[in-house]
């Protein structure tokens, strides 16, 4: 009701911003709920772990984390993007066609886990571990493919619908996580009774969504095969992006991985709220094309670099006393790092969309090359700087590969544009 009264304000100021305003806040009202639900869960947990956990017990946590993340590339979340797109233009048969995909090539998850869990019980000794991967090597795989939801959801547009959801998922984990952690303090009974309840609450959340949508069929095979492409090039990225984590408690133990990881919490939500509203854009970038979104590339990126700048400030200031209040045990050196780490919004939303420019547009080669080149630069950055200097080194090289992503990936739409010009014509003879 709000949103119609507002409406010829929104499009008077959406004209001279060049944004359609309407569609933009009716979805960010929604987005930035579902967001604000999800990263207020992210802090919650953080808190709770940091604060009933051991720093070396929540070090262990997150390397756990991290070491089944390196194999997530079979659970294919990735298509998500694919289904998106696909739904946008009304191909809704991508849906089911993507679960079924994502249910069979999740088994390799599985195997990979358990193989990864039989390491650490034959040569290692280590029961913690075992259980942990053998928890989420069974129960992840169910979880990633009734997720499908999501994205299927942010194709029809149904904002409401899915904060709906997301938000009652997020209650039941929040809830999971205080309870079994203030009754065990296990890492074992967290994530097992975690993985348990999430993959429960995910499969209730998909079946609602094929009762009350009923998706058609149609445009199944190009969905698969455009999700197995964005699938293929985040392989290096997945690993580009635990690597830091993997160093960090091999070289300098779980309680300097904690406190990294500590550091990482708040900058991290911020971070996901403000690509929330950037995601908003890919159903409506799917319908146009690259012409279209040339003439306001440049726009949309000095916008995103000024939101970005702007909470960058609000993070800067705040941090100090959030950590007083959250993190108590946690002081010093770490609320520096924090703050450092919130530099990362300032390049994560021009990112975000010109990420969300090549998949809305298929552009399948820049897609690769955006993904692998500023990867194996990240990798390169952390064995250099990570290794030796800790988490000081890991702060600077996870900033400049950062940095160097930006001006890549401008660059590299500035090719794909210059190429596809001299396309056009051969292709019209």
């Amino acid at each position: 009701m709000i949103f119609k009264k507002l409406s010829p304000y929104f499009s008077r100021l959406g004209r001279y911003a060049k944004v359609d305003l309407n569609y933009l806040t009716s979805g960010s009202f929604w987005m930035g709920l579902n967001q604000f639900s999800s990263s207020l869960k992210s802090i919650l947990i953080g808190v709770m772990f940091v604060n009933l956990f051991t720093q070396t017990d929540y070090g262990l946590f997150k390397f756990i984390l991290a070491l089944a993340a390196l194999f997530e590339v079979f659970l294919l979340r990735d298509t998500n993007l694919a289904v998106t797109q696909a739904v946008a233009k009304g191909e809704e048969g991508s849906y089911k066609s993507i679960v079924r995909f994502k249910s069979k090539w999740s088994r390799l998850y599985t195997l990979s886990l358990f193989l990864t869990a039989a390491y650490y019980y034959f040569l290692k000794d280590d029961s913690v571990i075992v259980f942990c991967l053998l928890s989420l090597g069974f129960f992840s795989p169910f979880t990633a493919t009734f997720s499908t939801f999501r994205p299927f959801l942010e194709g029809k547009k149904a904002f409401s619908t899915l904060a709906f959801s997301n938000i009652s998922i997020n209650i039941i984990e929040i809830i999971t996580v205080l309870l079994t952690l203030w009754y065990t303090r296990s890492i074992v009974w967290v994530i097992g009774i975690r993985a348990v309840l999430n993959c429960m609450s995910h499969f209730l959340a998909y079946h609602y969504t094929l009762i009350r949508f009923r998706p058609s069929s149609g445009g199944e095979a190009d969905a698969i095969s455009y999700g197995k492409q964005l699938t293929a090039v985040r392989v290096v990225g997945i690993f580009a992006g635990k690597l830091d984590t993997l160093l960090l408690f091999k070289y300098w133990g779980a309680a300097t991985l904690a406190q990294y990881a500590v550091a990482q919490i708040l900058p991290n939500q911020g971070y996901q709220f403000l690509k929330s509203f950037i995601q908003i854009l890919v159903p409506r970038l799917s319908e146009t094309n690259m012409s279209s979104i040339k003439k306001q590339f440049y726009m949309r990126i000095g916008q995103s670099l000024i939101i970005g700048a702007f909470f960058v400030l609000i993070y800067w200031l705040i941090i100090p006393f959030a950590f007083k209040l959250l993190f108590p045990t946690y002081t010093g050196k770490i609320v520096f790092y924090a703050q450092i780490l919130s530099l990362d919004i300032l390049f994560s939303l021009p990112i975000a969309f010109i990420g969300s420019v090549f998949i809305s547009q298929k552009l399948v080669r820049g897609i690769y090359i955006a993904n692998i080149v500023p990867s194996f630069v990240k990798i390169l950055l952390y064995l250099i700087l990570g290794i030796k200097n800790g988490i000081e080194g890991m702060i600077l090289a996870y900033l400049a590969s950062r940095l160097f992503t930006l001006f890549f990936d401008i660059l590299l739409w500035e090719y794909l544009l210059h190429r596809r010009s001299k396309l056009e014509p051969l292709r019209s003879q």
